[in-house]
């Protein structure tokens, strides 16, 4: 036997056979497909800004257009309406609260959906609205989706209005 035959028998008795190789290159084949495909409809996130933590600062995200349900967080990609120096386009993860056709009263005190509390008090002044005057009530339209997030200092819907369908990029799980 030569040496490098040695050094492949001490793998595995068969290493030293093409097929042995062959099964080897189709198994680590099969395997990094599978992977590279489920990989491909997740994303993990991190985010160390105050403004869009929810509690976690690591989010495991579902990749898929379309709502996510009220109580769920979600991924979405926000607008121009945001400002405070994030770039539409930026991911924010933000909890659920209200979907087409519930009604919305936003408070100095409090903000709720449809009777029921879903966020604290407002305390970020915004470029659209001055944090002296933020009281408003109105109803979701078609595809309008009402998010907020879990940490005091959130910027959310309270400040920016509702989000559209086509903002959401997947559901979150926060880790």
């Amino acid at each position: 036997m030569t040496v490098v035959s040695t050094c492949l028998h001490s793998i595995h008795p068969r290493a030293t056979r093409w097929r042995f190789w062959l099964v080897i290159g189709l198994l680590s084949t099969v395997m990094y497909g599978a992977l590279s495909t489920a990989l491909s409809h997740f994303r993990i996130g991190f985010s160390n800004e105050a403004e869009q933590s929810v509690g976690s600062a690591w989010t495991l995200v579902r990749l898929g257009r379309g709502p996510v349900l009220p109580g769920h967080y979600a991924a979405i990609a926000i607008d121009n309406r945001v400002g405070h120096g994030f770039a539409p386009g930026t991911w924010f993860v933000k909890k659920v609260v209200g979907q087409p056709g519930d009604l919305v009263v936003v408070a100095t005190d409090e903000t709720m959906v449809n009777g029921k509390r879903v966020a604290g008090p407002l305390d970020i002044p915004t470029p659209q609205r001055n944090v002296a005057d933020p009281v408003r009530t109105f109803v979701l339209g078609p595809g309008d989706y009402f998010v907020v997030g879990t940490r005091p200092h959130s910027l959310d819907s309270r400040y920016w209005g509702p989000v559209k369908v086509n903002q959401f990029m997947g559901q979150a799980t926060l880790l």
